[in-house]
């Protein structure tokens, strides 16, 4: 952009008619210690306006007397917005004067800039012609993103309102936190959620080597806070959409992200599968890598109700793969099935890293249970339905159901208000289920990474039949548990197929035994602190100071 600047307009000694940058040297004073260049001063300090002095409240001419202006415009202070930004991109059209000598009559309704220009015009400092700014911003658009700091030179060319008022005061929220911020975790709430436990984990690990002193967590797209417990000492929390005031839409939750990420530059920025985040990337991809280091996870493909792919891997994964350092994956089947449908060239493919989540260990599941557990949303992605055709075909067996919904308000839905199904409430942990009561647990997911929640009852030897999708069978095989092919048949064929798998274990409880041991000794082998700490290093700066 200053590149552009200057080779389209050369500036002068004093600069140009909206940036004087000689008055705005001497507003820095001797606080603020930049290194220039004597034949780049004017660039220097364009570029040290554009990033830091217009968020924080300094005026780029003398034109605008910020004193003056907060002084008379109270709101404008109490809200916290830059007030350069707010007279640009629409107090001049409310008729509000940037100067106390500024004649009123040349308000008239226009832009600030427009504005501006009129009054210098008027007093007879010539400025040049304005003509050359849009094909320039158009040309600077295919390299820049719209960062909230330069909205007003687009309402000039468009016309069209102002619409980062919000955005602007959560960055003046953030101004606080970001300038000790090093590294910047996306997550898209605190979900009781696979992304949420891996989030979790990984930020759990990175306090106990490196402290929370330079980590920022930010929940971009919604306010749910089911699951804070398991972020309480992980860093500090800023919740895009926790002010009901100040909720951003998806789009504006990216340009925010993006505006942090180019504008602070965190060394780090590492997405748990926020929404906003996964935009802005795809988005601003370049702009962002540029100014940090750049990951994400991906856990699974999404599918609607016709089968067909949706979510991140699909929207933006392979737009924003060329900027990103690496994607993270809890599977290695995930990983190589986008770099097959994808036809990945190398250099990408090398991108694609997998990092398996560590767990805790724990004794063996006690014996004697006789109940059949299930635990997960009541959602389509989790497949309730195929839960209650096996249940119904089981009719002398128990199932408890542990979810975070209402069982009784959902049950019908699924077809779960069965007399053999019973709900039990939701968990945040393993240790709030009673193991001790079950002789197998159920899975029957549509579509999966590899379950946190496979994995923690893994560690407790616990016999599984589990459908035999996404990373499921990395973790569940012929010796270490029931995979069973569910992508085939009718509902009541697939339940058939787990009726006859759940039949096994009941009847053989040494067998069961021994699989759910060969599970423990796999997951305590491959899901180990030590092995996660290792490979996340190699993965991604995340898991290095």
């Amino acid at each position: 952009m200053i590149d552009l600047l200057a080779s389209v307009q050369p500036p002068s000694e004093e600069g140009i008619w909206l940036f004087h940058a000689k008055s705005y040297q001497a507003a820095l004073g001797k606080d603020e210690i930049l290194d220039l260049r004597e034949k780049d001063i004017y660039q220097e300090l364009l570029q040290h306006w554009l990033n830091k002095g217009c968020i924080a409240g300094l005026s780029p001419t003398p034109r605008f007397d910020v004193s003056f202006y907060l002084k008379t415009n109270p709101d404008v202070e109490a809200a916290g917005i830059p007030p350069w930004i707010h007279w640009c991109e629409h107090g001049a059209e409310e008729g509000r004067l940037p100067h106390p000598a500024f004649p009123r009559e040349l308000l008239d309704g226009r832009p600030g800039p427009e504005a501006m220009r009129a009054w210098i015009e008027q007093i007879g400092e010539s400025p040049p012609s304005i003509d050359w700014l849009e094909p320039l911003w158009r040309a600077a658009l295919s390299h820049e993103p719209d960062l909230g700091r330069l909205n007003w030179q687009d309402s000039l060319l468009s016309n069209q309102p102002f619409r980062g008022t919000k955005r602007a005061l959560h960055t003046t929220r953030l101004r606080a936190l970001m300038p000790q911020i090093q590294c910047l975790a996306l997550l898209p709430g605190m979900f009781v959620g696979g992304a949420e436990r891996e989030a979790s984990i990984a930020l759990r690990y990175r306090a106990e080597h490196f402290g929370t002193e330079d980590l920022l967590i930010l929940c971009t797209d919604s306010d749910n806070n089911q699951a804070q417990d398991w972020f309480n000492g992980l860093g500090q929390v800023y919740w895009v959409n926790g002010d009901p005031e100040l909720v951003l839409d998806r789009q504006e939750s990216s340009l925010l992200v993006a505006q942090i990420v180019c504008g602070w530059g965190p060394k780090v920025v590492m997405n748990f599968n926020s929404g906003a985040g996964w935009e802005a990337m795809a988005r601003w991809g370049p702009q962002m890598a540029s100014r940090s280091e750049t990951y994400s996870w991906l856990f699974s493909r999404i599918y609607g109700e016709r089968g067909e792919p949706l979510g991140y891997a699909d929207q933006c994964a392979r737009q924003a793969l060329p900027w990103l350092k690496s994607i993270l994956f809890d599977n290695h089947t995930f990983a190589k099935e986008l770099i097959d449908s994808y036809l990945l060239p190398s250099d990408q493919a090398q991108k694609l890293k997998v990092l398996y989540q560590p767990i805790d260990q724990h004794p063996p599941n006690p014996p004697g249970g006789t109940a059949i557990l299930w635990a997960g949303r009541l959602a389509a992605q989790k497949r309730p339905e195929l839960l209650a055709a096996a249940a119904r075909k089981l009719p002398e067996l128990r199932f408890e159901v542990w979810s975070p919904q209402d069982f009784k308000e959902e049950a019908p839905n699924w077809g779960l208000d069965l007399p053999n199904v019973f709900g039990c409430g939701g968990y945040l942990n393993i240790d709030d289920l009673p193991l001790e009561r079950y002789a197998l647990a159920l899975f029957t997911s549509a579509f999966e990474g590899m379950p946190n929640l496979l994995l923690e009852l893994g560690a407790c030897a616990m016999p599984i039949v589990a459908s035999a999708v996404g990373g499921v069978p990395e973790l569940v095989q012929l010796s270490t548990g029931w995979a069973v092919d569910t992508s085939q048949g009718n509902l009541e064929e697939q339940a058939d197929k787990l009726v006859a798998a759940i039949q096994q274990v009941l009847s053989n409880p040494k067998e069961a035994l021994s699989r759910g041991l060969a599970l423990q000794k796999l997951v305590r082998k491959r899901h180990n602190p030590i092995n996660y700490w290792q490979t996340g290093k190699q993965c991604s700066s995340f898991f290095r100071k």
